[in-house]
């Protein structure tokens, strides 16, 4: 039987275009990656600030904001902020949602746990 029928060169481009589009849609960011930002910056001060607030309201505890450390963006259907906050009694991990356009002052605390302190990290921050 002779299949060279079945590869016809029209046959075979159209079907690269199409396995060539479907993979750089997969390869576009769904969701977006955390994007790295400057954790100086006054929204993310902000946001740690916010942070060290709500926990300590919901957990009737004393914590005090000193710095973020690290700081990632997240833009989606809503802004999500990954943060490294320092506090005097060490390095704690979150997450804060906030609204997207006129809505960023709807906040609220994902995630907010307990690293470690400052010392075990000194290393792992200069890199």
């Amino acid at each position: 039987m002779d299949y060279s029928r079945f590869y016809h060169p029209l046959l075979v481009a159209t079907m690269l275009v199409f396995v060539l589009a479907i993979s750089i849609v997969d390869a576009q960011d769904y969701p977006p990656r955390f994007l790295e930002v400057d954790p100086k910056d006054s929204e993310i001060i902000e946001n740690g600030k916010f942070a060290i607030d709500a926990h300590n309201a919901k957990e009737n505890d004393n914590l005090k904001y000193r710095s973020v450390l690290r700081a990632e963006k997240q833009t989606w259907h809503q802004l999500t902020f990954n943060l490294l906050i320092k506090t005097r009694y060490g390095l704690y991990q979150t997450y804060v949602f906030t609204g997207v356009g006129k809505d960023t002052k709807h906040k609220k605390l994902g995630s907010f746990w307990k690293l470690g302190s400052p010392r075990e990290f000194i290393s792992w921050l200069d890199e």
